[in-house]
């Protein structure tokens, strides 16, 4: 927390391996973003927005299209939904009905989620 840029630059192998598969003539149409979650919230002070700042000029260096929010502390509500989804994704059991998929909980260091499907009687 006390040093953004050594924050920005841990994505480094995330952002080489994205040059290596996105093929060359799609990198600048293909969208980036990075959601930060509760760890990131929960910092004190401006840290957050130090880190958020180096995150985004780092980015800005890739030749990926980013939107203005494109880094962004997210949601908790958003948090459990995309854990939700990434997992059920992982497993398979997307499109097959709700009773299908499993329940994602997140137990974090600074937050908690818990995210599940209903039936529509539910």
């Amino acid at each position: 927390a006390d040093e953004p840029q050594k924050a920005a630059e841990s994505l480094k192998p995330l952002l080489d391996t994205a040059m290596k598969t996105v093929p060359k003539d799609a990198q600048a149409q293909t969208t980036l973003s990075l959601k930060a979650t509760a760890g990131l919230r929960l910092l004190p002070g401006d840290k957050a927005d130090k880190i958020l700042a180096a995150v985004t000029s780092y980015l800005k260096q890739y030749p990926f299209k980013m939107a203005a929010d494109a880094v962004s502390i997210m949601d908790g509500k958003d948090e459990g939904a995309f854990a939700w989804l990434t997992l059920n994704y992982l497993l398979g059991k997307l499109g097959r009905g709700p009773e299908a998929t499993v329940a994602a909980i997140d137990l974090g260091g600074g937050s908690v989620q818990e995210a599940f499907a209903m039936s529509a009687e539910e």
